[in-house]
C-alpha cells in the first residue's frame, strides 16, 4: 500500500516527510469545520507522480486478479474486522473533518462499507478466467458506480466531501473483490479521511502492496489521475458540475465510466398523507447530513388543503433540531463540511427573498449577515454553520427552485392538484428520484408511474445508499404503507441511538411496516 499525502511530521507519526527539491510538495490543510480550526496537514501528491501510481498498480493487478475470489474474500474479511474494530475511530475522524453528526457518520457510511464487505466476502463469483476480460463502457452520468470491473484492471476512485468515507470506500471494495487494484482520491476537503483510508488499506492488504492506493489532491489531480495511461475505470461521485467537467476530460480516452451525481429529490405530499410521517420524512430527507447528500430532498410540492398544517407541523420539527458539534450526541446538524458553500446558500436565499418569497424560520447565519443578536463574534470563531431554514412561496423562476441547494435550506411550494405536483416534477432542473406521500398506495402508484424519474419511493424516503437506476431501464417502486410516523433512523438523535449504534455498527434501522420494491 503506498501512501502519497502522509501526514506532515508535526502531527506525530514519527516519521519524517521528505521532500525532493526538485518537485516541491504542496501542503494539503484539514480543518475542523466547526470551529475553522486547523487539525493537521498532509503533503499533496504532485501530478509528475501519478504514472508511478499507476504502473504499481498495474503491477499488482495482475497478481491480485488472478487469485480466486475465496483467497481475496480471506483479505477483505480482515479488512472488514479492521473497519468494525476502528469503527468509532472511522466516524470520528469523519465527522470532525467535514462535520456531519456522529450517528451518521457511524450509519450512513461505517455501517454501509461493512454491509458492502459482508456482501463481497459471502457472494459467490466465477473465478477470473471465466469473467469478461472488459469493463462495459457506459458512460452515463447515473449509471452506478457498483458495475461491474473486469479482474486485473486498475481502477480510479474518485470520492466527494458529502461522505468521504463511504463513497471512497464502496467502490473500492467492490473493485478489489472483482480482482482489480484501485487509486482513490478522496476529497481535499476531509484529507484526515484519506489518510484514515490509506492507514486501513496497508494494514489490511499488507501482502499485496500497490493493490489499493491513496493519491490526495484537489480536483486538478484528481482529473490527472483519471485521465493517466493505465487506468481502466474511473468511478466518479459528486457534484452535477465536476462530473461534466471530468467527463469532458474524460471523453476523447472512450474509458469506462461510473459517475454517481448528486441529485436532489423531489417529495409530493398528497392532501391525504399520514401528516406525522410526513412531515418527519422531510426534514430528515433535507436536513440529514447538513442537507449536503445524495438523494436529498430538494424540493417539497404539497397540496393546498394540507399546505398549512404541513408547514406548521414542519417548522415546529425544524426548530427543535439542535446545531452543533460531532461530540454533541443530541445534535442533528453540524457546519457545512467548507466554507465554499456559505456565499451559494446566500444567494440562493437572498434571490428568493427578493422576488417576495416567504422565510418562515431560519435565515441568514450571523457571519454572513455580520449580526448576532447584539454580540458580535469573528466568523473564524462560528464555523461553517448555516441555520435550518425554511422558505415557502418561492416562485418557480427563483434559483432556489431552479437550482440544487448544498445546504439546510428547505423550498416549501404549493400545488392544487396531483396533476400539477407531477407537472412540477418533471420540469425540476435535476433529479432522477421522488417521493410520493399518500394514504392511498394505488394513487401514489399512478402518480409515479406519471414521474420521469428512475426510482420512486410511496410513503418513504430514497434509502441513502440506494441508486437510480440508468435512464431507459424499468422505474424502480419503494412502497411503504405509510402507517407508521416515522423510521428509526430519522430525527431525533439522542446517546441512546449513538450508544446502541457504537456497540453493533452494522445494526440495520428497522424497515417500516409493508416496504415493498417492484418494477414500474
Amino acid at each position: 500500500m503506498t501512501v502519497e499525502g502522509s501526514l506532515a511530521p508535526d502531527q506525530g507519526t514519527g516519521a519524517p516527510a521528505t521532500q525532493s527539491p526538485a518537485a516541491p510538495r504542496t501542503t494539503m490543510e484539514a480543518f475542523n469545520p466547526a470551529t475553522r480550526e486547523g487539525i493537521g496537514h498532509i503533503f499533496a501528491t504532485s501530478p509528475h507522480d501519478i504514472p508511478a501510481f499507476v504502473a504499481r498498480a498495474r503491477e499488482a493487478a495482475r497478481h491480485w486478479g488472478d487469485l480466486a475470489h475465496a483467497q481475496r474474500a480471506r483479505v477483505l474479511a480482515r479488512l472488514r474486522a479492521l473497519v468494525a474494530q476502528r469503527a468509532d475511530e472511522i466516524a470520528a475522524t469523519i465527522a470532525r473533518g467535514m462535520g456531519k453528526p456522529l450517528i451518521e457518520a457511524l450509519s450512513f457510511e461505517v455501517t454501509i462499507v461493512l454491509q458492502t464487505l459482508d456482501d463481497c466476502i459471502a457472494s459467490r463469483r466465477v473465478e477470473p478466467e471465466d469473467e469478461p476480460d472488459r469493463a462495459p463502457r457506459d458512460k452515463d452520468l447515473h449509471a452506478p458506480s457498483e458495475a461491474q470491473c473486469a479482474p486485473r484492471s486498475v481502477v480510479c476512485v474518485l470520492a466527494p466531501v458529502s461522505s468521504p468515507f463511504e463513497r471512497a470506500m464502496t467502490p473500492a471494495v467492490l473493485a478489489l473483490a472483482q480482482g482489480c487494484a484501485v487509486l482513490i482520491k478522496p476529497s481535499a476537503s476531509a484529507p484526515l479521511v484519506g489518510v484514515l483510508i490509506a492507514d486501513l488499506f496497508q494494514e489490511a492488504l499488507r501482502e499485496f502492496p500497490s493493490v489499493a492506493q491513496v493519491v490526495h489532491g484537489d480536483a486538478e489531480v484528481g482529473t490527472c489521475l483519471a485521465t493517466a495511461q493505465g487506468v481502466d475505470v474511473v468511478v466518479f461521485s459528486g457534484a452535477r458540475a465536476a462530473a461534466r467537467t471530468l467527463q469532458a476530460a474524460l471523453k476523447p480516452l472512450s474509458r469506462p465510466t461510473r459517475f454517481t451525481v448528486r441529485s436532489a429529490v423531489v417529495l409530493i405530499v398528497c392532501d391525504d398523507a399520514n401528516l406525522e410521517r410526513v412531515a418527519n420524512a422531510t426534514v430528515f430527507g433535507r436536513f440529514s447530513n447538513n442537507g449536503q447528500g445524495s438523494a436529498t430532498v430538494g424540493w417539497v410540492y404539497v397540496q393546498r388543503s394540507l399546505a398549512d398544517a404541513f408547514v406548521h407541523k414542519v417548522v415546529h420539527k425544524v426548530r427543535a433540531l439542535k446545531s452543533g458539534p460531532y461530540t454533541d450526541p443530541h445534535c442533528e446538524l453540524g457546519p457545512l463540511a467548507n466554507g465554499r458553500g456559505l456565499e451559494h446558500l446566500r444567494a440562493l436565499l437572498q434571490d428568493a427573498l427578493d422576488q417576495r418569497a416567504t422565510l418562515v424560520t431560519g435565515g441568514f447565519p450571523p457571519h454572513v449577515t455580520g449580526l448576532d443578536h447584539g454580540e458580535r463574534r469573528s466568523a473564524q470563531q462560528q464555523g461553517f454553520f448555516w441555520p435550518p431554514t425554511v422558505v415557502t412561496e418561492a416562485g418557480r423562476s427563483t434559483r432556489l427552485m431552479r437550482e440544487e441547494v448544498f445546504g439546510p435550506i428547505l423550498p416549501i411550494c404549493v400545488v392544487e392538484d396531483d396533476r400539477e405536483a407531477i407537472l412540477f416534477t418533471n420540469e425540476a432542473p435535476a433529479g432522477s428520484a421522488a417521493c410520493v406521500f399518500s394514504s392511498d398506495i394505488a394513487r401514489a402508484q399512478r402518480i409515479a408511474a406519471e414521474l420521469k424519474v428512475d426510482l420512486v419511493a410511496i410513503n418513504d424516503l430514497i434509502p441513502k445508499n440506494t441508486l437510480p437506476g440508468r435512464p431507459g431501464a424499468d422505474k424502480r417502486v419503494l412502497i411503504d404503507d405509510g402507517r407508521s410516523d416515522r423510521d428509526a433512523a430519522w430525527f431525533p438523535y439522542s446517546a441512546a441511538k449513538l450508544n446502541a449504534l457504537a456497540r453493533d455498527p452494522t445494526q440495520q434501522h428497522a424497515p417500516a411496516n409493508g416496504l415493498e420494491s417492484i418494477d414500474a
